[in-house]
């Protein structure tokens, strides 16, 4: 009988992955990968990143920092599919939330007709249930923090992955000075490499990085701010704490739909959760984030409308947010009206106008939704549509070279393109 693999014994790719959404049911795709090879024993070996285009909208530039004009030149994944397997290639495959990334890797070779075998695999999250008890929450940062590391460039592929493979390091000191030796004990499923052969297929080389570090993300929606303070959604469990990891990626960009949410409940299923263990960590979450709201004593309006698109996107009653709100006496009004402060141009009056891509203008402290955008538009004379045409004088975009299906079919058309912030000008908005 063969002996169960060392933790010294093999190298670790560690993966980082950033995408255009949460969700490969929902079409989303990998805007950037990095993986750092490294051993116990050698430390970092190998390093390898590159932005991928992923031939549609690059989804909330404001989260990652990655815009259209940045993987407009970038490789498409079937172009370096030889390159990630390469690297791959022997090691254990390690991440921080390992589903998350490894659904999208599995995705991704998929649309590509290779399958990704089930090799020996680590996650970083769940072992610092197992390592480092007590934490208050499992997020890279809390973890790099609590290991001594630091993690300042969230969202940039390279970075969070160095970041996943010094906490590996560290928890594979910790384990085995707590006398564990073999990847079985680590928590490590499966610990043997399959039987058949690697796939390999030709590697192009390629790659795209962020110029400079990349754009900052900053100027975050109160929601991505909300989520990102908290600090005591901690799971129940460690078979729990991938989906709270997922639940701060959905609500991160403060795209509520209901296609999210479906998403999310079949992502659930999954990952082998049964709905008591859904119920459970939704509740959780949603009075981590009502706690986080109350701490000035007080709910805005916008507030109030976050917190019922997250209870909806949760699945969870409208009186569970009520009876956790009852103790606010009254609720801070907004300004009566978001249109009217300045006196909008007429220049675009009576054009048709259509949107595209997750909007980045903040109005009032809150990113501008497309419903929002809508009432903007419809209140400076202009008609709204949903469709591209021949007819559409408009379409408006975050970033002018985005690649959405919307944005291909104006530029055939020779539809004009407009810049988010150019448009907002146009009709008099002020936006940050």
């Amino acid at each position: 009988m063969l002996s169960e693999p060392l933790i010294d014994e093999l190298p670790y790719a560690v993966v980082d992955v950033e995408t255009t959404g949460f969700s490969p049911r929902l079409h989303d795709r990998i805007i950037e990968i990095a993986i750092v090879r490294v051993s116990r024993a050698g430390g970092v070996e190998d390093e390898y990143v590159t932005l991928v285009n992923p031939s549609r909208d690059v989804g909330p530039t404001r989260i990652h920092g990655i815009t259209a004009t940045d993987v407009a030149q970038a490789p498409s994944f079937a172009e370096i599919l030889g390159d990630v397997l390469a690297k791959l290639d022997g090691a254990v495959l390690v991440a921080h939330n390992l589903p998350f990334d490894r659904g999208f890797l599995a995705a991704e070779f998929s649309m590509n007709g290779v399958f990704l075998p089930d090799v020996p695999s680590l996650c970083t999250l769940q072992l610092a249930y197992r390592l480092v008890p007590g934490l208050a929450n499992h997020r890279l940062a809390t973890c790099c923090e609590a290991a001594g590391l630091r993690h300042d460039r969230a969202h940039q592929a390279v970075e969070d992955a160095r970041a996943v493979a010094e906490l590996l390091l560290a928890y594979l000191e910790l384990a085995m000075r707590s006398g564990v030796r073999s990847l079985a004990e680590l928590g490590c499923r499966p610990v043997r490499f399959p039987a058949e052969l690697w796939p390999t297929m030709p590697a192009s080389g390629r790659r795209a990085v962020r110029t400079a570090g990349g754009r900052p993300v900053t100027d975050l929606p109160f929601l991505a701010r909300m989520v990102a303070s908290l600090d005591s959604v901690a799971a129940a469990t460690e078979r729990l704490a991938p989906y709270i990891d997922l639940l701060d990626r959905v609500l991160e960009d403060r795209l509520v739909t209901e296609g999210e949410a479906e998403a999310l409940q079949a992502t659930a299923r999954d990952w082998g959760l049964s709905r008591e263990d859904v119920v459970a960590a939704h509740h959780s979450y949603l009075e981590s984030l009502v706690s986080a709201v109350l701490a000035d004593g007080r709910v805005s309006e916008t507030e109030r409308r976050d917190l019922d698109a997250i209870t909806r996107l949760l699945a969870l009653d409208g009186s569970i947010l009520d009876a956790t709100l009852k103790r606010i006496a009254t609720l801070v009004p907004r300004p009566d009206e978001l249109v009217g402060r300045d006196v909008p141009s007429d220049a675009l009056a009576g054009k048709t106008v259509c949107f595209t891509g997750s909007l980045m203008g903040i109005l009032e402290g809150s990113v501008i939704t497309r419903d929002l955008a809508h009432q903007l538009a419809t209140a400076a004379g202009l008609v709204v549509t949903e469709r591209v045409t021949k007819h559409l004088d408009i379409l408006v975009v975050a970033d002018p070279n985005t690649q959405s299906a919307k944005g291909r079919q104006a530029r055939t058309y020779g539809t004009r393109i407009m810049a988010e912030a150019a448009f907002w000008r146009a009709i008099g908005v002020q936006v940050e």
